[in-house]
């Protein structure tokens, strides 16, 4: 990267596109673009997030490789980055009672308890608690209650 000034939304946009291309290659430069802003401390983790919520809720972008993205970016490292980035990205995109939740959400709500662990968070994250509440063991449910046990004790998970 390239550039002097504050980071903020278009650059956002720009690599929450890229974390969805259908390429590989383009997935990967994106990744990099985030543990390489997340080194130098200038990750707009905010607008990133944002970005990505808005962009997988108009149907532009894979939920699945959003995710594989971000998992890639904790185990290089990057957990309280991508932490920042999810817990913008998730209060958006957490299915409301009555609607159904996207698929792979399961898998970036275990992505989200990782980067949640790994950096200690404590959040209070609109709709996690009454998704966490909902009958049932699927994977979305499971991972809703293992984030919101995660996220109020300060990452130690109880």
């Amino acid at each position: 990267m390239h550039g002097e000034g504050p980071l903020g939304a278009a650059t956002a946009g720009v690599i929450a596109v890229g974390m969805g291309h259908e390429r590989r290659r383009q997935r990967a430069a994106a990744g990099d673009a985030l543990i390489t802003l997340a080194a130098r401390g200038q990750l707009p983790a905010a607008d990133l997030g944002a970005a990505v919520a808005s962009l997988l809720q108009a149907g532009l972008l894979k939920l699945n490789r959003v995710t594989a993205v971000l998992e890639e970016v904790v185990m290089a490292g990057a957990h309280a980055e991508v932490w920042s980035v999810l817990a913008a990205a998730l209060p958006p995109i957490l299915p409301r009672q009555g609607h159904r939740p996207a698929p792979g959400l399961g898998d970036l709500l275990a992505v989200a308890v990782r980067a949640a662990t790994l950096s200690g968070a404590s959040a209070d994250l609109e709709g996690l608690a009454e998704l966490a509440a909902r009958k049932g063991g699927s994977r979305v449910v499971e991972q809703a209650r293992s984030l919101a046990q995660v996220v109020a004790s300060g990452g130690s998970g109880g």
